[in-house]
C-alpha cells in the first residue's frame, strides 16, 4: 500500500491544478484573440506572451517536483519578457530595434525597468537570487548530515541534493507559489497584447478570473507553512498582494465594462 502523501505534497498540488487552470484562463484569451496583426511590437508581444506562458507552466511543473532553482532560472525570464510587452506598447519603436538584436545593452532587464520607471521588484529579484549561483540556491538545496567515522564518532556532513528537494523545506514549498505571482502580473499585461476587439473587451475579467483562481492555491501552501514564521510572513505577503490586486482588478472590470457599453450605445446603427 502506497505511502500517504504528506501535507506539504497536497498544498503543492493544489497549488499545480490551481494554476493549470489559472493558465488555461490566459491561453484561451491569446488562442481566441490571435488574428492578423501587422509591425515589429505586435509580433514581438506576441511571441513574448507565448514564451511566458511556456515558461510559467514549466516553473510550475519543476517546483512541483522540487526542481526550486530550475524553476526560478525559467521563470525568471518571463517576468523580462512581461516587461517588455510593457515597453513595447508604450514606444513600439523600440520593438524595432529590438528585432535587429544589435543594442542588446539597450534591453537589459535593470535599463527596461527603469524606462518603466519601476522600482526594484521584489519578485524577480528573488528569482534571481535563487537561479543565480549564489548563497540563497546553497540554502536551498544543501543539508546537514550526522555521520560516524571508523572512531565511532559523530561528524556533521555537508550534503546537497542531486535533483528535486523535498517539498516538506518550507522555502521550497513557498517557492511553489512563484509562477503563479508571476502569472497574475502578465494576465494584467494582457492588455497590451494585441488581440480581437471582441476578445480584448474580456481581458479585465480574464485578469479577476486568474487571480480569483490561484487564490485557493496560496491559502493551501500558506496553510501548511502556517508552523514556520518566515517562510509564512513570505507567502503571507504575497497572498494580501493577490486580494489587493483583486480589488483594483474588480473596479478594472467595471470600469472596462462601463467603457464597452458606452462605446456600443455610442457606434452608428
Amino acid at each position: 500500500m502506497p505511502s500517504p502523501l504528506s501535507r506539504s505534497v497536497l498544498a503543492a498540488g493544489e497549488m499545480e491544478n490551481r494554476f493549470r487552470d489559472a493558465s488555461d484562463l490566459v491561453e484561451r484569451f491569446l488562442m481566441e484573440g490571435s488574428g492578423r496583426s501587422s509591425g515589429s511590437a505586435a509580433a514581438a508581444s506576441l511571441h513574448l506572451a507565448a514564451r511566458t506562458l511556456a515558461d510559467l507552466r514549466a516553473g510550475q511543473h519543476l517546483i512541483g517536483n522540487g526542481f526550486v532553482i530550475q524553476m526560478a532560472s525559467v521563470v525568471r525570464p518571463a517576468v523580462e519578457s512581461i516587461n517588455l510587452i510593457e515597453l513595447f506598447a508604450k514606444d513600439p519603436t523600440a520593438a524595432d530595434r529590438w528585432a535587429t538584436g544589435e543594442n542588446r545593452e539597450e534591453f537589459r532587464p535593470v535599463k527596461v525597468r527603469k524606462r518603466l520607471g519601476q522600482e526594484k521588484d521584489p519578485v524577480y529579484s528573488r528569482l534571481c537570487e535563487m537561479s543565480h549561483p549564489r548563497f540563497a540556491g546553497f540554502q536551498l538545496t544543501a543539508y546537514q548530515q550526522v555521520a560516524k567515522d571508523e572512531e565511532e564518532d559523530a561528524v556533521p556532513v555537508l550534503r546537497t541534493y542531486i535533483g528535486g528537494v523535498p517539498l516538506e523545506f518550507p522555502g521550497v514549498l513557498s517557492a511553489t507559489m512563484l509562477p503563479g505571482d508571476v502569472l497574475c502580473l502578465f494576465s494584467v499585461q494582457l492588455e497590451h497584447v494585441p488581440v480581437k476587439p471582441e476578445v480584448a473587451w474580456t481581458w479585465a475579467t480574464v485578469v479577476r478570473q486568474v487571480h480569483e483562481t490561484l487564490r485557493p492555491g496560496y491559502e493551501a501552501v500558506l496553510h501548511v507553512l502556517g508552523e514556520h514564521a518566515e517562510d509564512t510572513d513570505l507567502a503571507q505577503g504575497m497572498l494580501e498582494s493577490l486580494d489587493r490586486a483583486m480589488g483594483h482588478v474588480r473596479d478594472l472590470e467595471a470600469i472596462v465594462a462601463e467603457n464597452r457599453q458606452r462605446q456600443e450605445r455610442q457606434a452608428p446603427t
